[in-house]
């Protein structure tokens, strides 16, 4: 094939990878609901994959322990009742948001943001089909807003076909209506590289204390992780962008998602303190703070024990930061909101499906749910 035919097949594929959106149902409302209250829950369902081989990544678990796990989250979200839903790992996205829509009753949509090469449901990896969701009650008027893909090399993910050889991060919008005025959602799910907290570079130092690393060598580790929370930045404010050119006037906007940083992370700083946001939670109180990734209670985090991380270091440096990075119980998970007054007050919030369902827990994640008072 010549370099022509295939510059029209790659442009062929992206044609057919950007529909405006991804996946819906239900018609717009003009008004969106009347409510005094709004509950909104943000949740990680847990992929349960490896990234490793090349025509199927190794599973954790068996189509009857997924099921198990979906049945547990099914029970969790009737019981609290969302009327948004935020949800990461969703996987195939198309056929597993469009089930969870139906079998609870909800609007949705859908963006993939990690696939590998497809044509369709066709390709490589064959269980790879990944993505972000958003659902909501249909009073509420939901409008898909479609998506952006925030970090990752050149490649694309889309409903209709994937090329992708590395990890993409992508953004998922759309609106709703509350009483009468529009409140734009985001929803994300952020570069996984570990960053360099006060744990991590504790470690790092009794490895030079021990002589089993130089000074020099973990001061370009520490490097790297600074450059995930860039990464992480980066993506954030690519998502702002996008929120920014969806409402240009900045109104009402719930943020949501899997962030894959603690709330002291710079970039968490930096959307709080800079941007604005507020969390749900008191995530400057450390005896407050929720744990959305707990090893010591989840088991589901063990399979982590032999994941394949983004960076690979020396055999000592792995060991060690696998017990920093995995082991440990963090914070992850967020529902932020901007520019609410007026219009919501947060009423409650707390950890959602945080117990096993039947001795199973429904993701390796808790998500965080809540309720906001809504004003006239």
């Amino acid at each position: 094939m010549n370099g022509r035919l295939i510059r029209l097949f790659l442009l062929g594929l992206f044609m057919l990878a950007n529909p405006a959106c991804q996946g819906s149902r239900g018609e717009p409302s003009a008004t969106g609901g009347r409510r005094d209250e709004l509950k909104v829950l943000t949740y990680n369902l847990w992929h349960g994959l490896n990234p490793t081989g090349v025509w199927r990544f190794s599973e954790y678990e068996t189509p009857a322990e997924r099921e198990t796990r979906l049945q547990g989250f099914y029970r969790y979200a009737r019981a609290f009742d969302p009327d948004v839903m935020f949800l990461e790992e969703v996987n195939p996205a198309p056929a597993l948001t469009a089930r969870i829509a139906r079998d609870l009753g909800y609007d949705y949509s859908f963006e993939i943001d990690n696939a590998g090469m497809k044509i369709g449901a066709f390709g490589l990896p064959i269980n790879l089909r990944s993505g972000l969701a958003i659902l909501a009650k249909p009073d509420l008027g939901y409008r898909p807003l479609g998506g952006r893909k925030l970090s990752g090399p050149f490649g694309w993910t889309g409903r209709w076909s994937c090329l992708q050889f590395a990890e993409f991060r992508k953004a998922i919008a759309g609106s709703i209506v509350v009483n009468g005025r529009r409140v734009l959602l985001i929803g994300l799910h952020l570069h996984h590289g570990p960053e360099a907290d006060e744990e991590i570079r504790a470690a790092l130092q009794r490895l030079v204390d021990e002589r089993r690393l130089t000074a020099a060598r973990a001061a370009e580790i520490v490097a790297t992780f600074n450059l995930a929370s860039a990464r992480r930045r980066g993506e954030l404010q690519q998502a702002l962008d996008l929120a920014h050119r969806l409402d240009p006037t900045d109104g009402p906007l719930i943020l949501a998602g899997d962030f894959n940083a603690s709330p002291d992370a710079p970039e968490m700083k930096w959307l709080r303190d800079e941007r604005g946001f507020r969390s749900t939670t008191a995530d400057d109180d450390p005896g407050r703070l929720l744990m959305t990734w707990d090893y010591r209670r989840n088991p589901n985090t063990h399979f982590f024990a032999d994941f394949v991380p983004v960076n690979r270091f020396e055999p000592e440096v792995m060991q060690v930061l696998q017990e920093v990075i995995v082991k440990q119980t963090k914070r992850l998970d967020y529902l932020l909101y901007r520019r609410f007054d007026g219009l919501f007050a947060v009423r409650e919030s707390g950890l959602f499906a945080d117990e096993p369902v039947d001795g199973r827990f429904c993701s390796d994640h808790f998500g965080i749910q809540a309720a906001f008072a809504a004003g006239r």
